[in-house]
């Protein structure tokens, strides 16, 4: 059977596609290797697919299935009920910029929703899906061709089959956290042979993606595209009493979960930026200006956020191995790229062998498709 997965997303990055061959890799390739175009945000994975079957020797015909590695059928059914009930919950609607006011006058994408690309997300559902399939495929030279049935997985147990089943483990817990897939953003899961089991999921609005992704537009740079250079940046701060207490107001890890105070981020009122709340600037002073000297101040915030994310790894690893009743673990997700926090990880002896992987953004969920 021969199975190409693919990931895209209209306003999103890392679009890739996957070609599977009786159930070994023939061939993998992320959009942007051949757009030449960074993140490759929004494109369509045509170049990657062309790319995928001329490798393995294929016409579209020959392909049995399209995997997506986003279940996209839950748009139409579940998430807006989802969002509805968040809303409420949370207060959502109350945080919602005003139209002209403050710092975020004129600024047209930041009302868009309950959640940055919310109205994306919507639409983001398999019939309309369907039809940008048929569409980017016939713009990428497969004009007139039979699409090949599309199936729709689960973002998150896309990428813990992406790291379990590269692993080489028989049997291992399967960490996986981001900013979301679907409703999840945290999940673990149980792996043995050709089998995964879902044993514990957290859910929006309590993301470590979102967080850090929020500290990265406070500290002046691209969120989604710029958490590298806070990872790069906490070595050169300080421990903070005053910070590191704003963190664990907002990271409240407790015996059994994680929860973040949602005032801090999408859920609290916004007049600065999208995934920070005016909160945060009341507790640190003034966001950094993109052209803006990194001062120590900066840094010293960039240590504080990473020191978190570090506890809350190292944290879900233990909860993962105890609940999987494993000395394996595996790491996806695009948290998982935080090398730093997978170095505490290792050496906090948790595991006794551990797999990260090396595609644990959204490109891998083609892989895991």
């Amino acid at each position: 059977m021969n199975i190409l997965g693919i990931i895209y997303h209209p306003d999103f990055g890392h679009p890739a596609a996957c070609l599977m061959r009786d159930g070994k890799l023939d061939c993998f390739v992320e959009e942007e290797r051949l757009a030449r175009v960074k993140q490759a945000r929004g494109m369509f994975p045509g170049r990657a697919i062309a790319f995928c079957l001329k490798h393995g020797g294929l016409r579209l015909a020959d392909v049995d299935r399209i995997a997506f590695g986003w279940d996209a059928n839950y748009y139409r059914t579940t998430f807006p009920f989802f969002v509805l009930g968040a809303a409420l919950k949370y207060r959502l609607f109350e945080s919602i910029p005003k139209k002209g006011s403050g710092l975020m006058a004129g600024r047209k994408d930041l009302g868009s929703g309950l959640i940055p690309g919310l109205k994306d997300l919507l639409n983001y559902n398999s019939k309309n899906l369907d039809q940008e399939i048929a569409f980017g495929l016939g713009e990428a030279g497969f004009v007139g061709e039979k699409v090949p049935p599309v199936v729709y997985v689960k973002h998150h147990l896309a990428h813990a089959a992406s790291a379990f089943y590269s692993s080489g483990f028989k049997e291992a817990a399967v960490l996986v956290f981001d900013g979301h897939g679907e409703q999840n953003t945290t999940t673990i899961y149980k792996g043995r042979d050709r089998e995964l089991t879902l044993l514990k999921e957290i859910n929006v609005p309590h993301s470590l993606g979102w967080v850090y992704s929020a500290f990265t537009e406070y500290l002046g740079w691209d969120p989604n595209e710029g958490e590298v250079k806070l990872m790069g940046l906490a070595p050169f701060g300080r421990p903070n009493p005053e910070l590191k207490r704003l963190m664990d107001d907002i990271v409240r890890i407790s015996a059994d979960d994680i929860k973040i105070d949602t005032d801090y981020i999408f859920y609290g009122k916004r007049s600065y930026g999208r995934f920070y709340s005016d909160r945060v600037v009341a507790r640190l002073g003034a966001p950094r200006n993109k052209t803006e000297a990194l001062t120590q101040h900066h840094k010293d915030i960039a240590f504080a956020v990473q020191a978190k994310l570090e506890e809350a790894g190292v944290f879900l690893a233990k909860k993962a191995v105890a609940l999987a009743g494993s000395g394996n673990l595996c790491l996806a997700g695009g948290v998982a790229l935080n090398c730093k926090m997978n170095g505490e990880i290792h050496r906090s002896g948790v595991a006794d062998t551990l797999f990260v992987q090396p595609i644990s953004h959204d490109a891998g969920v083609a892989l895991g498709a």
